[in-house]
């Protein structure tokens, strides 16, 4: 984690405060260190990422893609509205709260980042490929 502090600081306090706004948002309890690790304690999801489930699966029925969709969409305009931008949403950040269900729960804040209105600065950098 060494010279990536900025970044975990970011994601501790990007998680702090959009958490607990939307049931569809990975849930951040609380955080400790270690003098060698850094723990986050979130929320338990026992269904694994959607993207294992994709490729188990094979395919989806339309109503269930909808579904994740529509979840999907609803979390990003949450985090829009806290003028917040994810930049890294993918079926690997994407977890299923509970086997055999598709209940989703975005994860991996490490590239979000808050936008300041008052600027309207531009991301430029490239990431989550």
């Amino acid at each position: 984690m060494r010279g990536r502090e900025k970044d975990i600081i970011n994601e501790i306090e990007i998680l702090k405060k959009v958490s607990r706004g939307h049931p569809s948002i990975i849930k951040l309890h609380d955080y400790f260190e270690t003098p060698n690790n850094l723990y986050l304690v979130m929320d338990l999801c026992t269904g694994g990422e959607l993207f294992d489930r994709i490729i188990d699966k094979g395919s989806f029925y339309e109503e269930d893609a909808a579904k994740i969709v529509k979840s999907v969409i609803e979390v990003v305009w949450f985090l829009h509205s806290q003028d917040i931008v994810h930049r890294d949403i993918k079926p690997e950040n994407i977890l299923l709260r509970h086997k055999g269900t598709f209940d989703i729960v975005i994860s991996d804040f490490g590239l979000s980042k808050i936008i300041d209105t008052d600027e309207k600065k531009l991301l430029k950098t490239t990431v989550g490929f």
